[in-house]
């Protein structure tokens, strides 16, 4: 009689850990990795119809490769044959973290006659911008109170 009653408790015990462990893997599997639905639509389905949904979900909505741990991430398998390359970008390259810490070198000496040059042409203008403001400053009426 004992053997009656255990029997059926197990069964149910069995497919009780079978769904919360559908749940699980529906709940920590990527969306973009599960399959036929939204991952929204699996969690409701293995809730609400529990035994179906949770085997539904197993059979048609995990990843195709997927472990068996919750989450069923995608298991890929080493191959020393095939390399991945990703596409190199501008700072892939070994100048690429030294390009802003050296300053600015003129390339050739007639740059660097033109870069004199040109300072000496600030300076000038400076000069000249200091000589009028000194006269307009000289040529400012008195206040009437001072």
């Amino acid at each position: 009689m004992l053997r009656f009653v255990f029997v059926p408790g197990l069964a149910g015990g069995l497919l009780l850990i079978f769904w919360l462990w559908a749940l699980f893997d529906v709940i920590m599997t990527d969306s973009l990795l599960i399959r036929n639905m939204q991952k929204g639509t699996w969690v409701f389905l293995v809730l609400i119809v529990p035994t179906i949904g949770a085997v539904a979900q197993l059979l048609l909505g995990r990843p195709e490769h997927g472990s068996l741990a919750p989450g069923g991430q995608v298991r890929y398998e080493y191959n020393p044959h095939r390399i991945e390359r990703r596409p190199l970008g501008a700072e892939d390259t070994r100048d690429w973290s030294r390009a802003g810490t050296r300053p600015a070198q003129p390339s050739s000496v007639g740059d660097s006659e033109s870069l004199a040059i040109r300072e000496r042409k600030l300076m000038e203008k400076e000069a000249e911008l200091a000589k009028r403001e000194e006269a307009i400053e000289s040529h400012k009426p008195e206040k009437p109170g001072d």
